[in-house]
């Protein structure tokens, strides 16, 4: 094992020969640099750069295109339309169901942020002999709003 340690750390002091170092010195600075400051040397560099890019773009728009000449054109078929209708209330009761439900989910989140708060408050403030006295406050606010709406609702219908 040592041996092997000892072959690696001789291997870290491997050096080029001069003449390689001098032969390829010679080799770089000789090769002939492309300049950046012509315009069609400039406009190659583009297109090489991104003529994959540009491509790719061309073929998305042709294909958008395409299907949005099938889509204008009247459907094949004469049930499909009743199946399109059918589809788009689908999605938009799903819709109006996902709508109800973040709001749902964001008044619940809301409503936590303040009890929670609250509770702190009524902690830091009036100590923990009043909190049995802010919990009867809390529920019969909470039976009045029940109240409240129940009427609205029986209003509206």
């Amino acid at each position: 094992m040592e041996k092997i340690i000892n072959q690696i750390k001789q291997l870290k002091k491997i050096q080029p020969e001069k003449d390689f170092i001098i032969k390829s010195r010679r080799l770089i600075f000789a090769t002939p640099q492309v300049s950046q400051n012509n315009f069609y040397s400039k406009i190659y560099f583009i297109v090489e750069k991104f003529g994959v890019s540009v491509s790719m773009a061309l073929v998305v728009i042709i294909m958008i295109l395409i299907i949005g000449e099938f889509e204008s054109a009247p459907p094949a078929f004469t049930g499909l339309d009743s199946v399109n209708q059918e589809a788009e209330t689908l999605n938009q009761n799903i819709n109006i169901t996902l709508n109800e439900i973040h709001n749902f989910t964001e008044t619940a989140r809301k409503t936590n942020l303040v009890l929670n708060q609250a509770t702190k408050d009524i902690l830091l403030n009036e100590g923990e002999d009043n909190i049995d006295e802010e919990i009867r406050r809390m529920k019969l606010e909470f039976e009045q709003n029940q109240d409240i709406e129940k009427l609205l609702n029986e209003a509206i219908l």
